[in-house]
């Protein structure tokens, strides 16, 4: 018996120094280990974002812009994305801008993507454009249709870019990709097909990460929570949320985050500094508690739709 309690006791303490050693090494990585790359090294040069039409991708065209780089603005309406480049060049009269406006859903889109950079130094890739669910549903309740689009939005569109561009940046051995990922790739129902594609994000860019590493180029992804951007203001989930908050932030807030953190930590990172205590917590709560929270964003949805 003592020999058992004696086993559980050290168990115990070997787990707890194990917690310890993990959070120091974590917050060490994230805060004090000086960062692999800065995007002010690529001033001068071209970074393509995709939703650079509002919300996050404005937000981080602003962001790069102020850094010195040209800005390629990728979004289905070419109404809005001039609106965004004639803003960017009263504000910063030295940044070039060009805007390509597609559907990233569709094929056809990613040829006339290659033609519009073909001539440019383009050395920065922002994936962005995401979202799209059409309701909060169990997974067969999604048709084809719809998981098709979420995937070609979420998932697909990111990887025809990055493999788009990955020869360009291994030829001059330097080079960013950013992925724009979701808290809720690590446990989301009622949005499965969206969730599903984040993760696969998450995954890829880990492994790309690695593979790129001898190249000079820095591959991550940033997890995103709630943001009161107009895609969750225009949303039945709207109603939950009433408004940006310090859990809530303005798409400005995390763009600024996104920027200043790139580099740090590992592959995959959350940016936005309350966003990742609340996924820290998360992280530790019981799947039935996960559960219960998703079954009530499911009737928030539900009611405001």
């Amino acid at each position: 018996v003592d020999q058992t309690i004696n086993l559980f006791y050290y168990c115990g303490v070997f787990y707890v120094l194990y917690s310890l050693c993990s959070v120091v090494l974590r917050l060490w990585s994230r805060f004090f280990r000086p960062p692999r790359a800065s995007l002010s090294s690529f001033s001068g040069d071209w970074a393509l974002i995709t939703g650079a039409s509002l919300g996050l991708g404005k937000a981080l065209a602003l962001e790069l812009a102020k850094l010195g780089l040209h800005l390629v603005l990728v979004a289905r309406s070419e109404e809005k994305l001039q609106q965004v480049s004639e803003e960017l060049q009263k504000l910063f009269p030295k940044i070039k801008t060009k805007i390509v406006p597609v559907d990233l859903t569709q094929e056809s889109s990613f040829p006339s993507i290659e033609s519009a950079i073909e001539e440019l130094n383009i050395s920065v890739l922002f994936n962005v454009a995401g979202g799209g669910l059409p309701h909060c549903s169990r997974y067969d309740q999604f048709t084809i249709e719809e998981e098709r689009y979420l995937r070609d939005l979420n998932g697909t569109s990111s990887y025809r870019l990055i493999k788009l561009l990955l020869p360009r940046f291994i030829q001059k051995n330097k080079g960013a990709i950013i992925n724009t990922s979701s808290l809720a790739s690590g446990h989301a129902e009622f949005m499965s097909p969206y969730a599903v594609e984040k993760a696969k994000l998450n995954a890829l860019s880990e492994v790309v990460a690695i593979e790129m590493k001898p190249f000079n180029i820095t591959v991550q992804s940033m997890m995103i929570g709630a943001m009161w951007s107009p895609g969750l203001a225009n949303s039945p989930l709207g109603p939950a949320f009433n408004g940006s908050g310090l859990f809530t932030p303005t798409p400005e807030a995390v763009g600024r985050a996104m920027v200043n953190n790139f580099g740090y930590g590992e592959a995959v990172i959350v940016p936005y500094f309350p966003h990742a205590v609340q996924y820290f917590f998360v992280t530790k709560l019981p799947k039935f508690v996960l559960s219960i929270i998703s079954k009530r964003l499911k009737d928030v949805w539900d009611k405001n739709k």
